[in-house]
């Protein structure tokens, strides 16, 4: 089905106090809408999305509902107060205006996005992870990142029916799956390097460093969780 994107970031401001680094005033809300409402033209993003999907089980987004949070330009510019939705299957990012339109941003222009709670408190951030095998760059959320990043990709995996082995699957209708990918982003590597979540990775990854090991044992880490990785990744950037 034919879909009309809006890749205008500026479409941003309908929704959202506009602030930069050398200018902390933010602009009236009201009038930026009047000025440019009328860029919002054609199909809405979720709308053709929603369509093409129709019928299908799961959800192409890593979470179904719109959520708060902010998106931050590699121009240093920020914008808050936003309704976003991380589209995990084609690798968007997209945000709904008060007048219930979907905005398909320009992942070019970003560095960062967060998602919030109601008060503003950050839970989650997403940073566009660009490398020469993918120039235009990839969302992964952040659970760790100073010298070493420790980064996790929503996969979303689309699935088709196989009516000829239903009774054997259980699969009688397409359906989106979710894989959660764990990866290590050191200085120097070309790519996030895929990992599997146990001791025996974390032994591997860091085989240069006897005081791995002897941290895991003493601290009790089975390194099955991202917490325990967040504790070892601490560890190494301060030692």
């Amino acid at each position: 089905m034919k879909r009309n994107f809006f890749l205008v970031l500026s479409a941003l401001l309908l929704t959202a106090p506009v602030f930069s680094q050398d200018d902390n005033r933010p602009a009236s809300v009201l009038s930026i809408q009047d000025d440019i409402a009328g860029l919002a033209l054609g199909t809405s993003y979720n709308h053709a999305f929603d369509n093409r999907y129709e019928g299908v089980e799961g959800t192409p987004f890593m979470n179904k509902d719109w959520e708060n949070g902010g998106i931050y330009l590699l121009s240093g510019k920020f914008y808050n107060n936003l309704k976003l939705k991380l589209d995990a299957y084609n690798n968007n990012l997209i945000f709904q205006t008060n007048d219930g339109k979907d905005i398909l941003l320009d992942k070019s222009l970003l560095d960062y996005f967060i998602l919030t709670n109601n008060d503003g408190t950050e839970l989650r951030k997403f940073k566009v992870v660009r490398t020469p095998e993918n120039p235009l760059g990839h969302y992964y959320q952040v659970l760790y990142d100073k010298d070493i990043s420790l980064l996790l990709k929503y996969e979303k995996v689309y699935v088709k029916a196989d009516y000829q082995k239903a009774i054997n699957t259980n699969r009688r209708y397409d359906e989106f799956k979710t894989n959660k990918i764990w990866y290590i982003y050191k200085p120097g590597d070309q790519e996030p390097q895929k990992i599997k979540l146990n001791k025996r990775e974390a032994k591997e990854l860091f085989s240069g460093r006897s005081d791995v090991s002897n941290f895991i044992s003493k601290n009790n880490l089975n390194m099955k969780s991202p917490e325990d990785w967040v504790e070892l990744l601490t560890f190494i950037s301060s030692n």
